[in-house]
């Protein structure tokens, strides 16, 4: 079983945004789930309709 510090090791974190104008997605990269889910929970009352979606993504790494 791998501890949780060992998976993030191995994972990237997005947060992206999915524009809604059909602009080009924004993406902010994190060590950490722990730091995307607080730059997600920033937005959670966001009422700015710019967004179509604010999402977390995985994103696997390779570490030598």
């Amino acid at each position: 079983m791998y501890s949780r510090d060992d998976v993030e090791a191995k994972i990237m974190w997005i947060v992206r945004f999915v524009r809604k104008d059909g602009k080009p997605d924004e993406e902010y990269y994190y060590h950490t789930l722990r730091e995307a889910e607080a730059h997600e929970g920033l937005f959670q009352e966001d009422d700015s309709g710019l967004y179509e979606a604010i999402e977390i993504v995985s994103y696997p790494i390779e570490r030598t």
